[in-house]
């Protein structure tokens, strides 16, 4: 696509004259992490660590390296390691400190003499204009007594906004957008005159439109990918404090915002604390998560398409994905993933979604975005939506008929998906049970004329051991837990890892750039609209699992569940042997 900054590319790079700038407080805690000495001596001798790959470059930092990954260069151009370099100013090595920023500023600049490459694009300018402009704050004192380094900077930065500003990402929208409309406000906010003032008023405006639109009713952010909820409610936690730090006002829709999405944040925060890894969500892309909410029972955040079980005692969790694809016109960061989910029990994951690795096309990215990476039925081989390239989406399943109920002993939800309807199957509904306190139960039923092969996918955590037994169950151990895992209604079942027969049957990657391979257990059979599924329990007892015609009857250990699944809700009977 043809961006407006195409039509100045090549073109010089440095404003016509120095800006004036405010006094300004930044929003930097700039506390000292681990490692911090070694991390520093590590950017003086030109060594960068992304996406857990290293890159050296000793004499001149080649910013436009075509030997790293296009993901690699713009985490190198968002200069997020000058908050470390902040905090080692505290440290006592203030002089060091900032001579390490001026090199690298000064290198950027000199490869940047025109406008080209990826410091360009509005989303690397965005990140590296912010944590520029917040340096700044940190070394006002050192900058004044370098002038004409200061002036060379601040003339750069100017630059960088006025080709921010035309260049805005209204055509991606979604998370892109905000980040270029924090960096336009922290611009507005960091230079004086009529300009930046522009720049600072139109922002506010279209950030309170899109704040409208992206934070969900319930808190959720509209991508439904909570690695990016958690950066988008970052930016907008550091726009609040970015005002109240510099006697601003702190517009109310803004504030109701945040609260929405701290609340829906805890909502899915796991028993280990970091976020589920739906779509694309990667534990070192993503900021902190807060801390879990403390509570017992279900939820549904509805607007974003999360159902959620939780027993903070116990420290078992369980989140399930029954919404949307993605928004309609932002598919970058969707999966085939409908009707998937993670549980966690005793506070260890045991089923997880795979991740994400890496955003570069090809063989990886397919396969993490694959209906077959995630703990959902695959009917016939096929996705339940149409993933290709990287970021791209089409013929998107929908969700229908979803139901949810709160019992004393159980609690369940129910969902169905049209994806297969495009290869002329019939939809997958499925039913999720939570049989109180140490058990879940997963009935689907998959409707097709032409009797193709289903497989049902469970993805367990890389650190848990499965082995078949010989009544046909799956011992589970994680820790000091252990459990069974046994299906029903199918013909096969196996447990891999990892690449079998040049096919990617199970991989796991919380971060990018690595994974491993974890074991899949995989019940496999034909989609007549019998219902099939599985059982997780907690402990020694093996279940005992009898599907009919719209019910199941589950015995484990002394009790036996006597469960009708009815149109418009599932009715439980308990007994005891």
């Amino acid at each position: 696509m043809l961006r407006k900054i195409d039509g100045i590319l090549n073109r010089p790079t440095r404003a016509s004259q120095t800006p004036t700038i405010k006094k300004l407080q930044p929003v930097w805690t700039a506390e000292a992490g681990h490692d911090l000495d070694g991390l520093m001596k590590a950017l003086e001798e030109g060594r960068f660590e992304f996406l857990g790959q290293e890159h050296c470059y000793p004499d001149t930092i080649d910013w436009d390296d075509p030997a790293v990954s296009h993901l690699w260069r713009y985490h190198l151009h968002y200069f997020g390691y000058l908050e470390h370099v902040a905090a080692w100013a505290k440290t006592g090595e203030r002089s060091r400190a900032f001579a390490l920023f001026r090199r690298l500023v000064d290198s950027w600049i000199g490869h940047h003499q025109r406008i080209a490459g990826d410091g360009w694009h509005p989303y690397t300018l965005s990140l590296r204009l912010v944590n520029w402009i917040q340096a700044c704050c940190v070394f006002r004192d050192e900058l004044e007594a370098d002038p004409e380094f200061r002036d060379r900077l601040l003339r750069s930065m100017w630059r960088q906004g006025e080709i921010l500003y035309r260049d805005r990402e209204f055509d991606v929208r979604g998370n892109h957008v905000l980040e270029n409309l924090r960096a336009l406000i922290w611009l507005g906010t960091f230079f004086d005159g009529p300009i930046a003032e522009r720049w600072l008023q139109s922002s506010w405006s279209v950030l309170e439109a899109e704040t409208a639109e992206q934070v969900l009713a319930d808190g959720g952010h509209f991508e439904r990918s909570p690695g990016y909820h958690l950066l988008v409610m970052k930016d907008l936690i550091e726009i609040s404090e970015l005002c109240s730090r510099n006697d601003r006002p702190v517009p109310s829709w803004l504030q109701a915002a945040i609260e929405r999405m701290e609340r829906y944040a805890t909502a899915i925060t796991t028993p280990t604390g970091r976020v589920p890894l739906l779509k694309d969500t990667a534990l070192d892309a993503a900021p902190e998560a807060p801390e879990a909410a403390n509570e017992y029972g279900s939820r549904l955040l509805e607007a974003s398409g999360h159902y959620v079980q939780r027993d903070s005692d116990r420290g078992h969790f369980l989140i399930m994905d029954v919404g949307r694809v993605c928004p309609d016109y932002l598919p970058a960061h969707a999966h085939a993933d409908m009707l998937s989910y993670e549980l966690f029990v005793s506070g260890l994951p045991l089923v997880v979604d795979s991740g994400v690795y890496e955003y570069t096309a090809g063989e990886w990215r397919n396969y993490f975005r694959s209906t077959r990476a995630h703990n959902t039925v695959c009917l016939a081989g096929e996705n339940q939506s149409e993933v290709w390239g990287s970021f791209r989406v089409a013929r998107r399943a929908r969700l229908h008929g979803l139901v949810h109920g709160d019992c004393e002993d159980h609690h369940w939800c129910r969902a169905r998906h049209d994806g297969y309807r495009r290869i002329g199957a019939g939809d997958h509904e499925r039913t999720l049970i939570w049989l109180r306190p140490d058990a879940w139960l997963i009935v689907d039923r998959v409707s097709d004329p032409q009797r193709r092969q289903f497989e049902n996918i469970i993805h367990l955590h890389p650190d848990v051991s499965a082995t078949r037994q010989d009544d046909g169950s799956y011992r589970w151990e994680h820790g000091k837990e252990s459990g069974r895992v046994v299906g029903f209604g199918h013909d096969t079942d196996e447990c891999h890892q990892g690449t079998v027969a040049k096919t990617h049957r199970s991989w796991y990657s919380e971060r990018f750039g690595v994974k491993r391979e974890n074991p899949a257990v995989t019940f496999t059979g034909v989609a007549d609209e019998s219902l099939s599924g599985y059982a997780i329990v907690v402990g020694n007892d093996v279940p005992a699992i009898r599907p009919a015609d719209g019910s199941v009857n589950v015995e484990i250990g002394d009790r036996i569940y006597e469960i009708n699944l009815l149109a418009d809700r599932i009715e439980v009977r308990l007994k005891q042997t």
